[in-house]
């Protein structure tokens, strides 16, 4: 720690010597404001002091310590316009701050030379901008931009759309440099056809604000879209019928009509697109997701096939999304969204309590589900004179929900039970936010934000069986029916003064939050549709208010090359809940170092420790009925995590002349105070209940290898990656110590796409292992052989090839794809026949542990059909 301090001194004391200027202004062409325009700051001798690049709004803040250099010159730059310099001379500086503007022209000769003579590189990095040429990745199969993201150095994406950039999440994906959709980018990047965009870039250190550029050292990353062209509409439709009743409709608009530009889309198909993530091959630990509701039925049993899509689904979803600016200081924002997805399978599970005596349960379902999702967002930005800027936003979600299985299960293979199971939810959720922004001078600003949540969740389970009759508890009951309520209600202030000095940025903030929670819940026997309540024990009405005040202040050191951030925050919580009170204190310390070791090379170590409080939602005392044979048990005491986090991180991304990027990182956690998940059964009857008890440890790392050819356009990837995870659970009052571990190899070659024939291979494998004590109960793996091919003939005809070999635990499954494309020249139109699964695999086996069960499910698939395929490209 001693070794910290003082390196922060030194870098403290360095920043401190030479004349610190300012400059700030505004980059144009043709009288209209020109965003990511790069602005440098060089000496004589072309040495680079700091360089930014304008806003959306083309506005700049540029700062740097001048050295003894005597004269210093700011260049303005942009690709196809002529660059502009402004020489400055220190002795006649009467200030620190230097106001100027730039009105770049066009450069014809530039234009001609990157056109006729230079071909556009595949990748370009350009400050903290790194372009991907969308054109040189683009395939004949690229239905989406998000599949040709897939193919970036440094970019991969999720099965759910999630977008990571050098191991940084992307939270927005901006539109000709306007966020549209915030983190609902997946409406945009997985509707908008390749043939639109010209470039993909991933901005760094992006700070949205621009008020705040140059006051803040920010570490976000974004994506930027940026469109062939500025026609006024842009877009495509797509139309595909086939066997089996099989369809895929959809149609896409993006419309740029004087200061508005909106993006739309809608789709309906029944071949298992955009279903959530289907597999995950971790063993589920203690950590829990809370989505605020108490019984959670849904049909996402798992499937490891990729990016092929297999669910049984029939799916209707649109949105629109638009922004205007009104005029120079006023933007408004809208956003509307809109799902229904009806799912169905029939699945057999089979569970094995890993008790001192097993106890094994067996269900064999046909299930279905209607699950719809509404929401609309409103956004208005007012700026105020040139140093404020007022904002809001309020959005509305509403999701109805439905849920029915017809069941046969077996509890240790005794007598069958028939069970039917419905389910009905309804979510309303409303969210107010409002901000002021107040920027005092080049180098101090003030912000203050205010949110409002309320949120509430109406559930009905019914369950019909005659195994209720058999216990005492339903005072043989044969139809049970639970209702569980949820509410929320917070209100949460923040305030932030921001400061900075030199490469020294300082940070100050201040809050606190209000939050109620209601649970309530009752369980009730019908008989010939009259309700009888069945009793306290399984009745809760429960009020949880919780109130949390939190100071924190930040330092942050960044001069380019070396960045060093210090974070402590102190936190005071005050919870009462069944009439007790609860109130204690808790600090979260953070501290970054980041050195760039060169212009590609970067390293980055990172240690905190995480304070998590418990879900409120968890806090209910009786009995809760969740599933056949599940009755779970709220918390009756309050707890909280303490986890240390250590990660480290290096990456090498010489794009611009090897191509190639090696990212190395690696992560532990610890956490001294978790919760036991405690399992006892009743007759036939599960019960589960959270208990304070030590807390978990996890350790993992990773390795990303890719070597990119651009000559031939080939890329090879080797992913490796290695985790370590600690945790308890007991069953039959037996505390036990689980550990898991999970290892996955993933190597790739694919060829490029200038040639007439060209393939790509894959290998994966990947083990996962759970152990209880030193025996291993679990062993789960996967191994995937993967070859494809893409012929291109005369005449735009492409044929696509691809088989899949999956092992599954020594089960083989075999999958082969194929389409045919025909795309005349000089058209919009592309035909395609597309066959899917032509191997026709139905069913699929997988095992898992969750806690103290092992389990094995079989679900159906898709399986096999061809489909024809009509696209349509608007406006190109």
């Amino acid at each position: 720690m001693k070794f910290v301090f003082s390196l922060l001194f030194i870098l403290i004391s360095f920043a401190g010597f030479g004349q610190k200027l300012t400059l700030n202004g505004k980059v144009t062409t043709g009288g209209q404001p020109l965003a990511y325009a790069t602005l440098q700051l060089k000496t004589a001798d072309s040495t680079i002091l700091s360089y930014t690049n304008s806003n959306t709004n083309g506005l700049f803040v540029l700062e740097a310590n001048l050295g003894g250099a005597k004269f210093i010159y700011l260049i303005a730059s942009y690709i196809g316009l002529k660059t502009d310099t402004l020489k400055l001379e220190s002795s006649t500086f009467n200030g620190n701050v230097i106001s100027h503007n730039f009105e770049l022209l066009d450069d014809p000769k530039q234009l001609e030379q990157i056109n006729i003579k230079a071909e556009k590189p595949t990748v370009a990095i350009h400050n903290d901008t790194t372009s991907f040429n969308v054109a040189k990745l683009t395939t004949a199969e690229d239905k989406n931009i998000e599949s040709v993201i897939r193919k970036m150095p440094g970019m991969s994406v999720s099965k759910d759309g999630t977008i990571t950039y050098n191991q940084q999440k992307i939270t927005k994906v901006l539109l000709e440099g306007d966020d549209m959709t915030g983190e609902n980018y997946k409406t945009i990047t997985q509707n908008l056809k390749p043939q639109l965009v010209e470039q993909v870039q991933a901005i760094e250190n992006y700070i949205e604000d621009d008020l705040l550029n140059g006051i803040i050292s920010s570490d976000e990353v974004v994506l930027n879209l940026k469109l062939k062209n500025n026609k006024s509409i842009l877009g495509s439709a797509d139309l595909a019928v086939g066997i089996n009743k099989r369809n895929d409709v959809s149609a896409n608009v993006v419309s740029l009509y004087k200061r508005i530009k909106a993006f739309s889309y809608i789709s309906n198909n029944n071949t298992g697109k955009y279903q959530e993530d289907l597999l995950s091959l971790n063993s589920k630990t203690a950590y829990n997701n809370s989505n605020g509701k108490l019984i959670n039925h849904a049909i996402g049993d798992t499937n490891p096939f990729d990016n092929n899509n297999f669910r049984l689904n029939n799916t209707l979803s649109g949105s629109l999304s638009a922004v205007s600016h009104a005029n120079k200081n006023l933007k408004l924002t809208f956003g509307a969204y809109a799902i229904r997805n009806k799912l169905s399978d029939e699945r057999s599970n089979t569970q094995i309590f890993l008790g001192p005596e097993p106890i094994t349960t067996e269900d064999r379902e046909t299930r279905s589900s209607n699950d719809k999702n509404y929401q609309i967002e409103l956004g208005v930005q007012q700026r105020i004179g040139r140093a404020s800027r007022l904002s809001s936003a309020i959005s509305y979600t509403f999701k109805p929900s439905t849920y029915a299985s017809l069941d046969t299960s077996f509890f240790n293979a005794e007598t069958e039970n028939l069970v039917n199971q419905s389910q009905e939810d309804k979510v309303k959720s409303f969210k107010g936010e409002i901000s002021y922004v107040q920027k005092a001078n080049a180098s101090t600003a003030f912000v203050a934000t205010m949110t409002t949540l309320n949120q509430k969740i109406e559930q009905s389970y019914g369950s019909i069986s005659d195994l209720y009759s058999q216990i005492p508890l339903f005072n043989g009951a044969k139809n049970l029916l639970q209702n569980a309520s949820n509410t929320l209600n917070t209100v949460t202030v923040d305030a932030q003064l921001l400061k900075k000095s030199g490469y020294n940025y300082f940070y100050l903030n201040g809050g606190g939050n209000i939050k109620q929670t209601q649970t309530f819940t009752n369980l009730y026997r019908v008989d010939n549709f009259n309700q009888t309540l069945l009793g306290e024990d399984f009745q809760n009405d429960v009020v949880t208010d919780s109130r949390l005040l939190y100071l924190a202040a930040k330092y942050t050191f960044d001069n380019k090359i070396i960045k060093v951030q210090g974070l402590l925050r102190g936190n005071i919580k005050h919870i009462s809940v069944y009439e007790q009170d609860s109130t204690y204190f808790y600090v979260q310390p953070e501290l970054n170092i980041t050195a760039k070791l060169s212009d590609y090379q970067q390293l980055s170590l990172n240690y905190k420790i995480q304070n998590t409080s418990t879900d409120d939602f968890d806090y209910y005392k009786n009995s809760l009925v969740t599933d056949v044979r599940n009755i779970n048990t709220g918390l009756d005491r309050i707890y909280y995590f303490n986890s240390h986090i250590i990660r480290a991180y290096y990456n090498n991304r010489s794009f611009s002349d090897k191509y190639f990027s090696f990212q190395l990182s690696g992560n532990a956690s610890y956490s001294a105070s978790g919760f036991l998940t405690a399992n006892y059964f009743d007759n036939t009857l599960f019960y589960t209940q959270l208990d304070f008890y030590k807390g978990i440890k996890k350790l993992g790392g990773n390795a990303v290898f890719q070597k990119f050819i651009p000559v031939i356009s080939t890329d090879f990837t080797l992913n490796f990656g290695r985790s370590k995870t600690n945790y308890y659970a007991s069953i039959s009052n037996k505390i036990n110590n689980y550990t898991n571990f999970n290892n996955a190899f993933d190597f790739k070659l694919s060829t490029g796409f200038k040639f007439p024939l060209n393939f790509s291979g894959q290998f994966q494998y990947i083990k996962d292992a759970t152990y209880l004590a030193d025996n291993r109960i679990n062993n789960n793996i996967v191994r995937k052989y993967s070859a494809a091919s893409r012929i291109k003939f005369c005449g735009g005809l492409t044929q696509l090839v691809s088989f899949d070999l999956y092992q599954l635990n020594k089960t083989n499954y075999h999958i082969l794809n194929s389409e045919l494309i025909y795309q005349p020249k000089n058209t919009r139109l592309k035909y395609s026949i597309i066959g899917k699964n032509l191997f026709d695999v139905k069913t699929l086996v997988n095992n898992y542990v969750s806690n103290v069960v092992k389990s094995t499910s079989s679900a159906s698939l898709l399986g096999r059909y061809v489909m024809f395929n009509l696209s349509l490209a608007i406006g190109q």
